[in-house]
């Protein structure tokens, strides 16, 4: 006969008290997540602890105005010379609080899926586009990219660049704030793609998708392009013509260009500082569109590359000069004197300029003073001086930096 397994009322007794056991830690646990000083807290306010950590609005770090020598100087030189970017910003996510307890994880996740994210699907015959290093943030890429499904938009890249490579593909996510760059990015390879679009947002949602569409109509001169998602047919249509339009000329970039800074001058004159100093840092980004037409692969005379070069230059000094002055204006002096230093490394070392040298020592030096660094101050002015001897002003600011600095006041920031 087959044998019955038995359990002894000992045993039985046994199994009770370890259930009982586990129950108890369950439930102790419990009290405790919900003893615990941050579940005590009203929701409103754990919402928003949930947004700095997890929302892209907030977890989000612009590299601009930290470091303009190089985002300044990258896109100035670096485009021309074929140099990387790296990306003008990064999110600092911090998904491990999703794991703490049950109760936060429901919390929290909501947040997560209130971020309009971006997927792109990019498929590649030979070469494409590293479009995290010529500036764009990405949040995940491959596997990782695939487990995020609460994307709004799916991008569908196709690039064919001509080469007899076996195709592959990479899937990359991005947060909606960041369309613009692509576009950018897309805009300025000048490889030959076509583009898709599945908007995911409902009917109910019009105005979100419009505004998220936005920057895709800077793109054109696409192969191919195709829209899908809860949108009119007239504005599928409309976007999809501006997608395959021809591209602009160089005298309609630049123009756009021009305008954008007469804002900029407009709202500095109102004392709108903020206003001013977005107006000229859109006109700096919108420069960069003028590199292609100074890049080797545009087919136009020598000449006009050279003309073309020369003005891209021109308004990444300018705007290097009006974004130092504007912060000088509005009391940052930490950002102006970095503006400063930036528009240095554009100038040509070999130009005979030496006056545009000379201009923006002197804006470092007003910069380091009212940031009570007299000795850095009065090198940059002598700097200054030393390549416009004449310049009556900035010599009489080299003696008044000198004489402060012997009657004992010495570097302020130090003090």
């Amino acid at each position: 006969m087959g044998t019955t397994d038995h359990m002894s009322p000992s045993h039985v007794g046994q199994g009770e008290a370890s259930c009982e056991r586990n129950l108890l830690t369950r439930s102790q646990g419990a009290v405790q997540d919900a003893m615990s000083p941050f579940m005590r807290t009203p929701l409103e306010i754990r919402n928003q602890i949930y947004e700095y950590l997890l929302s892209t609005k907030h977890t989000k770090v612009d590299f601009l105005d930290e470091e303009p020598v190089r985002d300044a100087l990258l896109p100035g030189l670096g485009y021309v010379l074929g140099w990387p970017l790296r990306a003008r910003r990064v999110y600092h996510f911090h998904p491990t609080i999703l794991v703490t307890n049950h109760q936060i994880n429901q919390e929290a996740s909501q947040i997560l899926r209130d971020n309009l994210f971006v997927k792109l699907t990019n498929i590649v015959t030979g070469h494409g586009i590293a479009f995290e290093l010529e500036g764009l943030p990405v949040v995940a890429e491959n596997e990782l990219a695939s487990r995020i499904t609460c994307s709004v938009i799916e991008l569908s890249l196709v690039i064919n660049n001509g080469a007899t490579y076996e195709p592959w593909s990479s899937t990359s996510v991005f947060a909606g704030d960041d369309i613009n760059t692509f576009c950018r990015v897309l805009l300025r390879s000048s490889l030959q793609s076509s583009l898709s679009i599945a908007v995911a947002l409902d009917a109910q949602s019009t105005t979100s998708s419009l505004k998220l569409l936005e920057p895709f109509h800077r793109l054109h001169s696409l192969e191919t392009a195709n829209i899908t998602g809860q949108l009119s047919n007239d504005y599928k249509s409309g976007l999809i013509a501006s997608l395959l339009r021809q591209a602009p000329g160089f005298d309609t970039v630049i123009q756009e260009v021009k305008n954008t800074i007469r804002e900029g001058d407009q709202a500095g004159t109102d004392k709108d500082y903020p206003t001013a100093i977005a107006r000229y840092k859109k006109a700096l980004e919108d420069n960069e569109d003028c590199r292609k037409f100074a890049a080797h692969d545009v087919k136009c005379g020598r000449f006009q590359k050279v003309y073309h070069r020369a003005v891209y230059m021109g308004m990444a000094l300018a705007l290097n000069e009006k974004l130092a002055l504007t912060y000088l204006e509005s009391k940052n002096y930490s950002r102006a004197h970095k503006w400063a230093k930036s528009g240095l490394l554009l100038i040509n070392p070999f130009s005979e300029e030496m006056k545009l040298f000379a201009r923006f020592e002197s804006l470092a030096a007003q910069a380091s003073e009212a940031l009570g660094l007299l000795g850095r101050a009065a090198e940059e002015m002598a700097d200054a001086v030393c390549y416009d001897p004449e310049d009556s002003k900035m010599a009489a600011e080299l003696a008044r930096l000198k004489l402060k600095i012997q009657s004992g006041h010495g570097d302020l920031a130090g003090a």
